[in-house]
């Protein structure tokens, strides 16, 4: 049997001004593009992102923002996550 590649999984505990975004990683989480969040209703133009890691093992990803339009944004890494690691981020969103 060939091996499984699993990417990250996210969940959300919020709305789409504010709430907390939680990543498990998958075996084939790298640097980059690890999850991206779509709004469930448009905004007029696009938001100002504010993303906050909840503790260390989050903050040593070194988290960003990017692609952020009406509909959505997406959260990119500077750094490799672990796999089977859980990471938390803070989020608050303005128009």
């Amino acid at each position: 049997l060939p091996n499984s590649i699993q990417a990250p999984t996210a969940t959300i505990d919020g709305n789409d001004t504010a709430g907390t975004i939680t990543v498990v990683a998958g075996a084939s989480t790298v640097a980059g593009n690890i999850t991206s969040v779509t709004f469930s209703s448009n905004f007029n133009k696009a938001p100002r992102i504010i993303i906050t890691p909840v503790e260390s093992d989050s903050a040593v990803l070194q988290v960003f923002v990017s692609g952020t339009t009406q509909t959505g944004f997406n959260i990119g890494t500077n750094n490799s996550a672990q796999a089977g690691k859980t990471y938390k981020y803070n989020y608050q969103v303005m128009e």
